[in-house]
């Protein structure tokens, strides 16, 4: 069979472009629906992308971090002695000796350590056979409630009240007498 190269092939137009794989028919039909059918294609895509935009930053973030412990670290009095607070104990280290981690067999078989919250009045009860403690007290103590580390070791035990973030009190106490010492961070 002959082929008239006249004549031209069913998918070129008129001008000579190829329709590219399209009959006539088919090109018609999409230019007088594919504008709509291609703006509400458009519409859904944007929605569902502005959708993932929205959960996927809650999908990955996760819960918050606790927040860091304001006592763990190192801390001075003013006669250089050094405490340094970890989340489970209590170092000291006196001057010119080697640091004494406290637990059970340093201090006679009763240790007691942790974090916790107090209110100003159960701070300022600590005190109560020792008025002029208790007023020095008082001043330093000027909000509702405070962070403490409380520690038990033998039968004394320090609560440690963090009045800023770079101030320590120490309550000390053995039975019914207590002393004070403002400790800082070096």
């Amino acid at each position: 069979m002959i082929q008239n190269h006249n004549k031209p092939h069913p998918e070129e137009r008129a001008g000579g472009a190829r329709l590219e794989g399209r009959t006539a028919l088919q090109s018609a039909e999409r230019n007088v629906h594919g504008p709509r059918r291609e703006a509400s294609w458009l519409k859904a895509a944007r929605l569902v992308v502005l959708a993932l935009a929205a959960v996927l930053p809650a999908a990955c973030a996760g819960p918050p971090p606790p927040p860091a412990n304001p006592f763990v670290g190192a801390w001075a009095t003013a006669e250089r002695q050094q405490i340094a607070f970890r989340e489970t104990t209590v170092v000291i280290n006196p001057p010119n000796q080697p640091p004494i981690p406290l637990g059970a067999e340093s201090c006679s078989g009763r240790f007691r350590f942790g974090y916790a919250r107090k209110s100003r009045d159960a701070l300022l009860a600590l005190t109560p056979k020792q008025p002029d403690l208790g007023r020095r007290l008082a001043a330093q103590l000027v909000r509702p409630d405070y962070p403490v580390a409380e520690l038990a070791c033998g039968d004394g035990g320090t609560l440690y009240v963090l009045l800023e973030e770079r101030e320590l009190l120490a309550i000390h106490r053995d039975r019914d007498i207590a002393g004070i010492q403002l400790l800082s961070r070096p």
